[in-house]
């Protein structure tokens, strides 16, 4: 959740403040796809690692400072992956801002693209330094791809995800995720294994479906709610060795937050409310957690009776 909310949706959201403010940054071209339903759409693309880095820090400053929009091999040189893994977790990253013949609908539906890496450090009891956290956009299991041809005339293919700002919203702004989804997240940062552990994320959505409709909104009085009723898998495994175990898990089913600060919640000021209600495995866990000077207070309407 934090990768999907730190980086996908938080770019997206990020490309589009930007846009809206300076058009300038991106790079226009007339024609996007040689195949497919954009095959006669124009757009608006950002793309290199300095290049997105500057112009997503003008809107959301020192964010993305140590990010990287171009993983190549150097980035994960020393980890223990296959050849098929390293072409997979390795790629650059492209924003891409779509025209539309209707003026309501233009500029309103954005890609993410790619592979990027971003900083994140785990706490073992060790000193340990920043790690590189990759993500890739599985093009797979998501209904839209990108080809990208380079000058040897290699190619390479990877999936998006598409936000669409809905103009019609009647309270604040909605962002609607457009399509089937799914990204991978590589891990190098446990030390209780020389190998390295990803996890998948694949998300249902399918607009006007109320069973899986995947929507992010920011109400006029700023309070965000986050709801994706279907999520089809989040797996991977964590292996621990002092009480053995492989920590192998799959989950399926929903995720809904709701407050003024659901992503970087233990930052909130003092007081601040966050409420949720998650379905995994058919397991219900609802409730809400407050915010008191950093130390976070947990109480569960379903389990019944349980703080934390």
């Amino acid at each position: 959740m934090d990768t999907f909310a730190q980086g996908p949706l938080q770019i997206a959201l990020d490309a589009k403040k930007l846009f809206d403010k300076d058009q300038s940054a991106f790079f226009y071209r007339e024609k996007c796809m040689d195949s497919g339903t954009y095959v006669n759409t124009g757009y608006y693309i950002l793309f290199g690692d300095e290049e997105i880095k500057a112009a997503l820090n003008s809107v959301n400053p020192q964010k993305y400072t140590n990010w990287d929009f171009d993983v190549n091999d150097d980035e994960v040189s020393g980890m223990k992956l296959s050849q098929e893994q390293i072409d997979g977790f390795t790629g650059k990253t492209m924003i891409i801002i779509f025209d539309n013949r209707n003026t309501d609908k233009k500029y309103n539906d954005i890609w993410v693209t790619g592979v990027f890496g971003y900083p994140y450090k785990q706490s073992w009891g060790l000193n340990q330094k920043e790690q590189l956290r990759i993500v890739s956009m599985n093009e797979a299991d998501s209904n839209y791809q990108v080809t990208l041809t380079y000058a040897d005339e290699t190619t390479e293919t990877k999936g998006a995800l598409s936000i669409y700002k809905d103009p019609t919203s009647t309270d604040g702004d909605l962002y609607v995720l457009q399509n089937n989804s799914s990204f991978d997240v590589l891990t190098n940062d446990n030390p209780n294994t020389p190998e390295t552990e990803s996890v998948s994320f694949t998300i249902n959505s399918l607009p006007g479906d109320k069973a899986s409709l995947a929507t992010y909104r920011i109400k006029s009085n700023l309070v965000q709610i986050l709801d994706i009723p279907s999520i089809s898998a989040i797996s991977g495994t964590r292996i621990e060795n002092e009480t053995p175990s492989t920590n192998s898990q799959n989950f399926t089913g929903s995720i809904y937050l709701e407050g003024t600060n659901i992503f970087t919640f233990k930052n909130a000021l003092n007081g601040t409310v966050l409420k949720f209600k998650h379905v995994f495995n058919n397991v219900t866990f609802e409730g809400q957690s407050i915010n008191n000077n950093g130390n976070v207070t947990t109480t569960l309407t379903q389990p019944a009776s349980v703080k934390y």
